[in-house]
């Protein structure tokens, strides 16, 4: 899977298809949303795959706090682009069996259900995978 091009939000119209946005100021530092913000960052993606999948991650670094925040002029603090550029391409090859595993169980517990997985038990599932992740590779 390639790894997304992660651009500045300039407010543009013209987004592409599979492309999702990172919050680049506090207090609201690295949160992903399908909205764009401006002074944000955007990802975009190749295909829906890859977007799921880098949605996913970023959701993981939000929700465990691992985007640091780095300090301009006026004391105002910004996410790093080349910092999240960094922090994606490093966890992201060490990420993804677990994240294919994590699909191949949400389709599995839907066949043995018989219907869709309920949002509150992928919720679940999504975070114990993703923070079992992060403590395996940064040992949280």
């Amino acid at each position: 899977m390639r790894l997304p091009k992660i651009v500045l939000n300039h407010g543009e119209n013209n987004i592409a298809q599979y492309t999702f946005h990172i919050f680049s100021e506090t207090p609201f530092l690295g949160k992903p949303d399908l909205f764009p913000w401006r002074d944000g960052f955007a990802v975009i993606c190749s295909d829906k795959e890859s977007h799921d999948f880098y949605f996913w991650l970023v959701t993981a670094f939000y929700n465990n706090g691992y985007f640091k925040p780095c300090r301009l002029l006026r004391g105002i603090s910004r996410l790093s682009i080349e910092d999240t550029r960094l922090l994606i391409a490093e966890l992201a090859p060490v990420a993804l069996p677990a994240w294919r595993k994590y699909k191949e169980l949400l389709a599995h517990l839907d066949k043995l259900q018989g219907k869709e997985t309920k949002l509150a038990e992928q919720l679940e599932v999504t975070q114990n995978l993703q923070y079992s992740i992060l403590k395996q590779h940064y040992g949280v």
